[in-house]
């Protein structure tokens, strides 16, 4: 496919199935596109709830990110929580992220 992406992870690798599924659906963009930052493409596998909190290579779990906006994610922990970009180990990833392509939106309660 010509995507170059890079794949993290020491203890249990990613199925490629799920890093293709997670690079389609972000068609070439970055899914954060954190203003002032981004660079554009996904270079990167972000793990939303970290793999040293239990996170899985899920497509719930993944987006995919540049490099720059990976760093200011793991730079910005208050802000990336609040984001929906990181997930803490007890809760679980719900997909798409609060912020999603540059911006937040508002989740509808659940019933």
């Amino acid at each position: 496919m010509g995507r170059r992406v890079v794949l993290m992870g020491r203890a249990k690798r990613m199925p490629r199935a799920v890093a293709e599924a997670v690079l389609d659906r972000a068609d070439g963009w970055c899914e954060a596109m954190i203003p002032t930052v981004c660079t554009g493409s996904p270079e990167h596998l972000h793990h939303r709830q970290l793999r040293s909190q239990g996170g899985e290579h899920t497509t719930d779990n993944l987006v995919g990110i540049c490099s720059a906006c990976h760093d200011w994610i793991h730079e910005h922990p208050r802000w990336a929580y609040r984001a929906e970009l990181m997930v803490h180990g007890w809760e679980e990833p719900r997909f798409p992220p609060a912020f999603y392509r540059g911006r937040m939106t508002q989740r509808e309660e659940e019933t």
